[in-house]
């Protein structure tokens, strides 16, 4: 992952790990553009189990659900519903994953940024101990601890 700071921003990015994708999956001399990661009214259906296509559907699945839960929020419901396919894929199914992948490669100058505020206060949350709200605030590096008797939100 790439983190680049500017004077009030935080900019995230995967261009290495999506390079290395283009390039393992043979797109770097692709001429073929795209401006959204799926096609309009994508409908996929699951495939048999028993006959799949020999393709690294799956590695390639992973990978760009890493890429697209990171830093790339654009892909993440797309490369998300490939996941349901994980098992029974088909060639149409691959190929959808090839898309982002390709969408990735035009859309490479894309990050994440942050916009750091200066007036934006830390959080800080409150401890509830045995089931009684405390009045102490939590304060850590890591941010706070909000625990109940059955359940931590971290």
């Amino acid at each position: 992952m790439s983190l680049e700071w500017d004077d009030d921003k935080l900019y995230l990015s995967h261009n290495r790990q999506s390079e290395r994708l283009i390039e393992n999956y043979n797109l770097m001399d692709s001429k073929q553009t795209f401006k959204t990661p799926m096609e309009a009214e994508l409908n996929m259906m699951a495939g048999p189990k028993d006959d799949l296509p020999d393709v690294p559907y799956a590695q390639l699945v992973y990978a760009l659900l890493f890429v697209a839960r990171c830093t790339r929020p654009d892909i993440l419901f797309l490369v998300t519903f490939l996941c349901r396919y994980l098992t029974n894929y088909t060639a149409p199914h691959f190929k959808a994953a090839i898309r982002v992948l390709t969408y990735l490669k035009c859309t490479m100058n894309f990050k994440l940024v942050y916009k750091i505020t200066p007036d934006v206060q830390p959080l800080k949350h409150s401890l509830i101990q045995t089931g009684e709200v405390s009045k102490k605030l939590a304060d850590s590096q890591q941010g706070g601890l909000y625990s109940s008797s059955s359940m931590v939100i971290v």
